[in-house]
């Protein structure tokens, strides 16, 4: 018969009584634990309601950088993250994440545009690229990287329904922010002043907005920029081919 005094302790009540002595003894506590494939923390369910932060820290196999993310913070914001880059000394803070979505080129290219997205309340600026070539085979394919597959179909069809494909360059720093409604209207996003900074802060000197988000942006932040309101998918279109045709004229 086994004494149950010799049985081993939980995990459960080995972090009870660590977190008692933290408490007792007035010292901060860090759990660092394993994640399953699913992408949760490893271990009983109730050590997530027990603590008071709950920190994620994630890499990839191919890149260098690490992002700190927190999920849970009883005392602060959450979804806020920090973004690390990997070398011999050490993980050294990246300032200025939006650098690295962002290729070095300054000259427009074909399929290339830049966005300004949110992770937490942290705007960040990232390149989009599309390629268009022919098919080797009878179907084709649209297929589509780091994006939501059923989302990038349903854009494609807001631009054939409303719009006439015409694949061109962009003009070059230029940066878009909005939302494509069904009716190809462009919606406003949130935080779009803080966008709007973010790329000014990067050099940029066009951006496109949806037209009632431009009407609500600071003068003082868009005085070195110019802010091009949108109502229409059509009319982005056709604003960018009139800027196409008016370049290639003074080219001329």
């Amino acid at each position: 018969m086994h004494c149950p005094c010799w049985q081993k302790p939980s995990l459960r009540e080995c972090t009870a009584r660590l977190f008692r002595a933290a408490k007792e003894e007035g010292w901060s506590l860090f759990l660092v634990g394993h994640i399953t494939k699913e992408g949760s923390i490893a271990g009983p369910k109730l050590l997530e309601h027990t603590v008071d932060v709950v920190i994620y820290f994630e890499g990839d196999t191919f890149y260098q950088y690490r992002i700190l993310r927190s999920l849970k913070n009883r005392f602060g914001a959450t979804h806020e993250i920090g973004l690390f880059l990997m070398e011999q000394q050490g993980l050294k803070e990246v300032e200025n994440p939006s650098s690295l979505f962002l290729s070095d080129s300054a000259a427009p290219q074909i399929g290339s545009s830049v966005v300004c997205s949110f992770e937490g309340s942290r705007p960040i600026l990232a390149e989009v690229q599309s390629l268009v070539s022919r098919a080797n085979y009878g179907v084709p394919q649209r297929t589509v990287s780091g994006f939501d597959q059923k989302r990038l179909a349903l854009l494609l069809a807001i631009l054939e329904k409303h719009c006439r494909l015409d694949f061109r360059v962009l003009p070059a720093k230029s940066v878009y922010i909005g939302e494509i409604g069904l009716n190809g209207d462009l919606r406003p996003v949130s935080q779009a002043e803080r966008r709007v900074q973010e790329a000014v802060k990067l050099g940029f000197r066009r951006i496109y907005l949806p037209a009632v988000t431009g009407q609500n942006i600071s003068r003082k932040i868009t005085a070195n920029c110019q802010v091009i309101p949108v109502k229409h998918i059509s009319s982005f279109m056709e604003t960018i081919s009139t800027g196409s045709m008016s370049k290639k004229k003074v080219e001329k």
